[in-house]
């Protein structure tokens, strides 16, 4: 599961904004990992994924303040 958290992470920083539209699609898959059933590795693993969202989404990840 790490692993795909770096591979978003990378993805990310390197698409910036133009890769939310693919991020919207997968957002779907992450959010149930905020769940308090779920290891707190994957919390935290999801809070790493919408950080770089947030941090490199710019206004364009204003959209994601609701997760």
């Amino acid at each position: 599961m790490m692993v795909v958290g770096e591979i978003l992470g990378t993805l990310v920083k390197t698409f910036k904004a133009s890769f939310l539209p693919f991020f919207d699609e997968l957002s779907s898959y992450i959010m149930p990992m905020w769940g308090k059933d779920k290891s707190s590795e994957e919390r935290r693993i999801a809070i790493c994924i919408f950080d770089d969202v947030a941090e490199q989404g710019r206004e364009a990840a204003l959209k994601y303040e609701h997760f």
